[in-house]
Protein backbone atom coordinates (compact mmCIF):
# COMPACT_ATOMS: atom_id res chain seq x y z
CA UNK A 1 0.00 0.00 0.00
CA UNK A 2 1.26 3.50 -0.79
CA UNK A 3 1.64 6.05 2.02
CA UNK A 4 -0.96 8.53 0.72
CA UNK A 5 -3.41 5.70 0.03
CA UNK A 6 -2.94 4.38 3.59
CA UNK A 7 -3.39 7.80 5.21
CA UNK A 8 -6.46 8.59 3.08
CA UNK A 9 -8.02 5.22 3.98
CA UNK A 10 -7.24 5.79 7.67
CA UNK A 11 -8.78 9.29 7.59
CA UNK A 12 -11.91 8.02 5.82
CA UNK A 13 -12.38 5.00 8.12
CA UNK A 14 -11.85 6.85 11.40
CA UNK A 15 -13.15 10.28 10.42
CA UNK A 16 -9.97 12.12 11.29
CA UNK A 17 -8.62 15.13 9.50
CA UNK A 18 -4.99 15.90 10.12
CA UNK A 19 -4.23 19.58 10.67
CA UNK A 20 -2.08 21.15 7.97
CA UNK A 21 1.62 20.68 8.64
CA UNK A 22 4.74 19.72 6.78
CA UNK A 23 4.27 17.97 3.48
CA UNK A 24 3.88 14.25 4.12
CA UNK A 25 3.66 14.63 7.90
CA UNK A 26 0.31 14.02 9.58
CA UNK A 27 -0.57 14.64 13.23
CA UNK A 28 -3.69 13.42 14.96
CA UNK A 29 -4.92 13.70 18.53
CA UNK A 30 -5.93 10.29 19.87
CA UNK A 31 -7.64 10.84 23.22
CA UNK A 32 -5.10 13.50 24.24
CA UNK A 33 -2.03 11.76 22.82
CA UNK A 34 -0.55 13.44 19.77
CA UNK A 35 0.59 10.97 17.15
CA UNK A 36 2.63 11.97 14.13
CA UNK A 37 3.18 9.78 11.13
CA UNK A 38 5.37 10.39 8.13
CA UNK A 39 6.65 8.50 5.16
CA UNK A 40 10.21 7.24 5.03
CA UNK A 41 10.32 6.77 1.28
CA UNK A 42 13.92 5.55 1.33
CA UNK A 43 12.95 2.62 3.54
CA UNK A 44 9.45 2.17 2.12
CA UNK A 45 8.00 2.66 5.58
CA UNK A 46 5.69 4.80 7.64
CA UNK A 47 7.11 6.14 10.92
CA UNK A 48 4.70 6.63 13.82
CA UNK A 49 5.62 8.77 16.82
CA UNK A 50 3.44 9.29 19.92
CA UNK A 51 4.24 11.83 22.62
CA UNK A 52 4.76 10.02 25.91
CA UNK A 53 5.32 13.14 28.04
CA UNK A 54 8.24 15.04 29.44
CA UNK A 55 11.30 13.61 31.12
CA UNK A 56 10.97 14.07 34.87
CA UNK A 57 13.68 16.11 36.59
CA UNK A 58 15.59 12.97 37.43
CA UNK A 59 19.06 13.91 38.61
CA UNK A 60 20.13 10.33 39.29
CA UNK A 61 18.88 9.06 35.94
CA UNK A 62 16.60 6.35 37.31
CA UNK A 63 13.76 7.06 34.87
CA UNK A 64 16.13 7.47 31.92
CA UNK A 65 17.82 4.17 32.79
CA UNK A 66 14.51 2.29 32.96
CA UNK A 67 13.30 3.97 29.76
CA UNK A 68 16.50 2.91 27.97
CA UNK A 69 16.06 -0.71 29.10
CA UNK A 70 12.40 -0.70 28.02
CA UNK A 71 13.40 0.76 24.67
CA UNK A 72 15.88 -2.07 24.13
CA UNK A 73 13.21 -4.67 24.89
CA UNK A 74 10.70 -2.98 22.58
CA UNK A 75 13.26 -2.76 19.81
CA UNK A 76 14.32 -6.39 20.18
CA UNK A 77 10.67 -7.42 19.84
CA UNK A 78 10.09 -5.20 16.80
CA UNK A 79 7.58 -3.10 18.72
CA UNK A 80 9.38 0.25 18.42
CA UNK A 81 11.60 2.28 20.71
CA UNK A 82 11.70 5.48 22.75
CA UNK A 83 13.47 8.69 21.85
CA UNK A 84 13.83 12.04 23.60
CA UNK A 85 13.71 15.26 21.59
CA UNK A 86 15.61 18.50 22.25
CA UNK A 87 12.83 19.73 24.53
CA UNK A 88 13.13 16.63 26.79
CA UNK A 89 9.85 15.18 25.51
CA UNK A 90 9.76 11.39 25.31
CA UNK A 91 8.29 9.84 22.17
CA UNK A 92 7.31 6.22 21.54
CA UNK A 93 8.24 5.50 17.91
CA UNK A 94 7.61 2.66 15.52
CA UNK A 95 8.31 1.95 11.87
CA UNK A 96 5.97 -0.10 9.66
CA UNK A 97 6.85 -1.45 6.24
CA UNK A 98 4.39 -0.06 3.70
CA UNK A 99 4.64 -3.27 1.70
CA UNK A 100 3.28 -5.26 4.67
CA UNK A 101 0.90 -2.69 6.14
CA UNK A 102 -2.80 -2.44 5.46
CA UNK A 103 -5.42 -0.28 7.16
CA UNK A 104 -6.12 -2.80 9.94
CA UNK A 105 -2.46 -3.37 10.82
CA UNK A 106 -1.80 0.39 10.72
CA UNK A 107 -4.73 1.12 13.05
CA UNK A 108 -3.64 -1.69 15.38
CA UNK A 109 -0.05 -0.40 15.50
CA UNK A 110 -1.30 3.14 16.11
CA UNK A 111 -3.52 1.99 18.98
CA UNK A 112 -0.70 -0.05 20.50
CA UNK A 113 1.67 2.92 20.28
CA UNK A 114 -0.86 5.27 21.90
CA UNK A 115 -1.39 2.79 24.75
CA UNK A 116 2.37 2.51 25.23
CA UNK A 117 2.77 6.30 25.28
CA UNK A 118 -0.05 6.70 27.80
CA UNK A 119 1.42 4.03 30.06
CA UNK A 120 4.87 5.66 30.04
CA UNK A 121 3.38 9.11 30.59
CA UNK A 122 1.95 7.65 33.81
CA UNK A 123 5.34 6.19 34.71
CA UNK A 124 7.03 9.57 34.14
CA UNK A 125 4.46 11.28 36.38
CA UNK A 126 5.05 8.67 39.10
CA UNK A 127 8.81 9.14 38.92
CA UNK A 128 8.43 12.93 39.06
CA UNK A 129 6.29 12.59 42.20
CA UNK A 130 8.77 10.24 43.87
CA UNK A 131 11.72 12.45 42.91
CA UNK A 132 9.89 15.47 44.34
CA UNK A 133 9.30 13.66 47.63
CA UNK A 134 12.94 12.51 47.79
CA UNK A 135 14.19 16.06 47.15
CA UNK A 136 11.88 17.40 49.85
CA UNK A 137 13.10 14.76 52.33
CA UNK A 138 16.76 15.50 51.52
CA UNK A 139 16.15 19.23 52.10
CA UNK A 140 14.47 18.50 55.45
CA UNK A 141 17.32 16.22 56.53
CA UNK A 142 19.86 18.88 55.57
CA UNK A 143 17.92 21.53 57.52
CA UNK A 144 17.97 19.29 60.63
CA UNK A 145 21.65 18.43 60.35
CA UNK A 146 23.80 20.47 62.81
CA UNK A 147 26.67 20.53 60.30
CA UNK A 148 24.54 22.59 57.93
CA UNK A 149 23.19 25.09 60.46
CA UNK A 150 20.35 23.00 61.81
CA UNK A 151 19.41 22.57 65.47
CA UNK A 152 22.22 21.73 67.81
CA UNK A 153 24.91 23.80 66.07
CA UNK A 154 27.36 25.14 68.67
CA UNK A 155 26.49 28.73 69.38
CA UNK A 156 22.77 28.38 68.56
Amino acid sequence: MEYKELIDAFAAEYGVAAPPGEEGVETVDVDGTFVTFREDSGAGAVILSAEAGGMPPDEKGRFASILLKASGILSANGEGAFCVDGDDVVHAVRSLSLARTDLDSFASALESLVNLAEMWRGHADAFAGVDGELAERAAEEKALNPLFGGPGLIGN
